[in-house]
């Protein structure tokens, strides 16, 4: 857009100025969203008060408003005008309030066994959950800390339930922007895998070229892994990183002397289509030194190919 790069990044409602978060969360003024309209995603023209739906006859829909806001820069005084999508999902509220009934009842048992300690503040830490008084009833300092369910956190929290904001400055539909939104997980998802399962980081290099050759390197490795979990996750099968990735380390073998290779790992749905996805096996009772060249030359073949 003018020379400039444009920009779609999630929005944490609750940090949003007061008057906006009253405005994200009240019940009125919302237009159902429809991936497939005639012309494209599009917004219905009737507008819907979430209080009067019955969550059942909507429990699959999408509901979005939208406005302009202007947000000033910390490090500069000027400000940045964007449009703030809101997002609401009846289905989304009561994943929230399932997650956060698990929390609370996690923080509850923490505070039972006498282990809250020092009770955190991270976002998905039911500890944050806890609050520590420090004082007696008759205002003086107490000895011994005394902790309890933070209720007026549980219930900021629970005003958010089901929605999920958005900022961008592009002018296309919202539905649109909502759209190109939903694919973000596929970029974070690429990040976790590169930076936790294949662990790019931390970078003990100084010089360019040596760090282009690392951060090549696991880009490379993303693409193999990738077309890797394609083939392996089929007829309904899902394998996560953690399972592709740990069962390739742990297929070791045990080397015997004039006979071959016996493998020291256990056969599984995952090692079978491994196997399938390679068009050979090493899961038999033991596999020859002469069959174990034929596997390995096939493999430097495909790789020439």
């Amino acid at each position: 857009m003018h020379g400039r790069r444009s920009f779609i990044t999630v929005q944490s409602l609750k940090k949003l100025e007061g008057h906006l978060q009253d405005w994200a969360t009240q019940t009125t003024g919302w237009h159902l969203v429809n991936f497939k309209g005639e012309n494209g995603p599009e917004l219905s023209e009737e507008e819907y008060d979430l209080a009067q739906l019955d969550p059942k006859d909507y429990a699959d829909s999408l509901f979005c408003r939208e406005r302009w806001i202007k947000t000033k820069l910390s490090k500069t005084k000027e400000e940045l005008e964007q449009r703030l999508i809101v997002t609401f999902s009846f289905k989304y509220r009561d994943y929230l309030r399932y997650t956060r009934e698990k929390q609370i009842a996690r923080a509850e048992s923490i505070i039972k066994r006498g282990v809250a300690g020092k009770y955190g503040k991270g976002q998905n830490d039911p500890k944050r959950f806890i609050k520590a008084e420090h004082c007696t009833t008759d205002g003086e300092l107490a000895q011994i800390e005394r902790y309890s369910l933070n209720q007026e956190m549980i219930d900021q929290e629970s005003r958010f339930d089901g929605f999920y904001g958005i900022c961008t400055d592009l002018e296309d539909n919202a539905p649109e922007i909502i759209r190109l939104n939903g694919g973000r997980w596929i970029i974070e998802d690429c990040f976790r895998i590169t930076k936790t399962d294949f662990e790019a980081r931390p970078v003990f290099l100084r010089r360019d070229d040596r760090i282009t050759a690392h951060f090549l390197t696991c880009f490379l490795a993303l693409i193999l892994y990738k077309y890797l979990a394609k083939k392996v996750n089929r007829a309904g099968k899902h394998f996560s990183p953690d399972e592709i990735i740990g069962t390739l380390q742990d297929m070791n073998f045990l080397s015997i002397a004039g006979e071959g290779y016996i493998p020291t790992y256990t056969r599984t749905d995952l090692t079978n289509n491994l196997h399938g996805s390679a068009g050979f096996r090493t899961d038999t009772q033991i596999v020859s030194k002469q069959m174990m060249k034929k596997i390995i030359t096939s493999t430097k073949n495909t790789e020439k190919q």
